[in-house]
C-alpha cells in the first residue's frame, strides 16, 4: 500500500480559534503548519488543529497547508504574509467597496459572494464560497449570468445563491431590460458583490482554501454552498478535514474522534464522521434555531439535537405544549446534496404507527405514506407525487425569508374544495410550517 503524507495547520491556541469564530477583534499569533512523511508519532494538540490534508503526493499536501495557513493569517487574522511572486492573499483591511483585484494573476483563485451591509468586514457574512481558474469562463461572475438566465426562462430561483444574487442586482439597479429579456450590468471594477481573497494559486491550494472557508470560517449552514463543497475535489487523490467553525466542550470528543479516524484510514472520512462535523456546525454556531422559533411564533420547539440519518441530517421539532397534538413531530431533513431542508411528518416516540396514520388521515385526503405499516412510517406534506417516488420540496434554511415554490401535485387536505384546481404555493420555511400547524389545530 502506498504511503500517505500528512499536513497540519495549527492555530496559536484554542482561544485564538474561538476568537476568530466569534468574529472578535483581538491580537492573535499566526497559524503555523507542519508536514509529516508518515503518521505523526509525537502527540498532537488536537485542540489547536485547524486543517489537515493527506495525499500520496507530498507537494499536494504542502500546497494545501501553506495556502490554508496563508488565508487564515491574512483573511481571518488580517496579517501580512510572505508569498510567491504571482500569489495574492487579501487581508480584511484591504477589502474595498468594489471588487477590484489582480485578475491577471496566473493559476486559479478563490472568491466569495458577500452582500455589504456596512464597511466593517467582521459584521458581514458571505453567502457563497467558490474557486475558479483564470480565464474567460471564470466562475466568480458565472453565477450572476446563471441567475439572469434562470429568470429569463421563468424559473423560480429556488437556489438560495441565485435568489440572493438577483435581489442584490435588483436593489442596485444593475438589471436592464430589452424587450422581454433581462441583462445584468455587473462590473467587477465598480461593484462589490464578488471579491477574490486568494489569487495566483494552484488548483489544490484553491480546493483547500474553499474547503477551509466553507467548513471553518463561515460554517456550512451559513452558506448557500452544497455542504460537501466542490464536487470536483472527488477527482483528486488529496483529502481534507477542516475544524468546524465552533467546537463546544460537548462536541470536542466528536472532533477528536473525526481527526483520529481521518489519520488512520486511506481516503476520506467515513460518512458518519463527515456528518458529525456538520452537526457541530449546526448545533453550535447556527442561529437557525432561534430565528425559526421567532418566526413560527413559538408553535414548534426542538424535540432533540440534530442527528445523522443516512446521507442527511435531521432535526426533529414538535408542537409546544398546548399548541398542537403531541403524536406528530416535524422532521426537518437537512440535505448535504442540496444545502436546503425538506419537511417530513413522523410519529412521536412511543406513539403507535396506527395512531399516526389515523391522525394524518383526518386532515389529508388519501395521504400516501412512506414505510407504511411500520414504526418508520412518515408523510411528506409538500411532496410532489411522481414516478418512481415522491419528490421533496426544498426550503432555504440560511435565509428564512426566501420563497420556495411547492408545485402542483402536493397532497390535498380535507379543507380543499373538491373539484377545484390546485394552486402552486410560494412559501418560506416558516410559512410552510405555520400552514401545517394551522391544519393540525383547525377543527374538522
Amino acid at each position: 500500500m502506498s504511503m500517505n503524507f500528512y499536513g497540519f495547520v495549527f492555530a496559536a491556541s484554542n482561544d485564538a480559534i474561538e476568537s476568530v469564530s466569534a468574529r472578535v477583534i483581538s491580537e492573535c499569533s499566526s497559524a503555523t503548519y507542519a508536514i509529516f512523511d508518515d503518521l505523526p508519532i509525537t502527540a498532537l494538540d488536537l485542540s489547536r488543529i485547524l486543517f489537515i490534508a493527506k495525499s500520496e503526493i507530498r507537494h499536494e499536501v504542502e500546497e494545501a497547508v501553506v495556502a490554508v495557513c496563508n488565508v487564515y493569517n491574512t483573511w481571518c487574522l488580517n496579517q501580512v504574509v510572505k508569498k510567491n511572486k504571482n500569489e495574492r492573499f487579501q487581508r480584511r483591511a484591504e477589502w474595498t467597496p468594489t471588487a477590484q483585484s489582480c485578475t491577471k494573476a496566473e493559476n486559479g483563485f478563490v472568491y466569495i459572494y458577500r452582500q455589504w451591509k456596512s464597511y466593517d468586514p467582521l459584521l458581514d457574512e458571505a453567502f457563497y464560497v467558490g474557486m475558479s481558474a483564470v480565464g474567460d469562463k471564470s466562475r466568480d461572475v458565472e453565477h450572476i449570468k446563471e441567475t439572469i438566465k434562470a429568470v429569463n426562462k421563468n424559473q423560480l430561483l429556488n437556489n438560495s445563491k441565485h435568489n440572493k444574487i438577483f435581489k442584490w442586482l435588483s436593489n442596485k439597479n444593475l438589471i436592464s431590460k430589452v424587450g422581454e429579456k433581462l441583462f445584468e450590468k455587473y462590473d467587477a471594477s465598480k461593484h462589490s458583490l464578488v471579491n477574490r481573497i486568494a489569487e495566483g494559486i494552484t488548483p489544490i491550494a484553491a480546493f483547500a482554501i474553499e474547503n477551509f472557508l466553507i467548513f471553518h470560517y463561515y460554517g456550512v449552514y451559513r452558506l448557500s454552498n452544497s455542504t460537501n463543497g466542490n464536487s470536483d475535489l472527488q477527482k483528486t487523490r488529496i483529502y481534507f478535514i477542516s475544524r468546524p467553525r465552533v467546537v463546544s466542550p460537548g462536541n470536542s470528543r466528536k472532533w477528536n474522534a473525526a481527526i483520529n479516524e481521518f489519520l488512520k484510514i486511506y481516503g476520506e472520512l467515513k460518512q458518519t464522521a463527515r456528518f458529525d462535523l456538520q452537526l457541530m456546525a449546526l448545533s453550535d454556531s447556527s442561529n437557525f434555531e432561534q430565528n425559526l422559533i421567532n418566526q413560527v411564533y413559538g408553535i414548534l420547539v426542538p424535540d432533540e439535537l440534530p442527528r445523522n440519518i443516512g446521507v442527511d441530517v435531521e432535526w426533529s421539532w414538535k408542537f409546544a405544549l398546548g399548541k398542537g397534538p403531541q403524536w406528530v413531530r416535524f422532521q426537518l431533513k437537512f440535505s448535504a446534496k442540496h444545502a436546503r431542508v425538506a419537511i417530513n411528518l413522523r410519529k412521536s416516540k412511543d406513539v403507535k404507527f396506527l395512531e399516526f396514520r389515523l391522525g394524518i388521515s383526518r386532515i389529508w385526503s388519501d395521504p400516501s405514506f412512506a414505510n407504511n405499516n411500520t414504526n418508520n412510517i412518515y408523510f411528506k406534506p409538500y411532496g410532489i407525487g411522481g414516478k418512481p417516488r415522491t419528490v421533496d420540496t426544498w426550503f432555504s434554511y440560511d435565509d428564512l425569508n426566501e420563497i420556495s415554490r411547492v408545485a402542483k401535485g402536493y397532497p390535498l387536505t380535507k379543507f380543499d374544495v373538491v373539484g377545484s384546481n390546485q394552486a402552486e404555493l410560494d412559501l418560506t420555511l416558516p410559512c410552510a410550517i405555520n400552514r401545517l400547524a394551522k391544519l393540525f389545530t383547525t377543527e374538522l
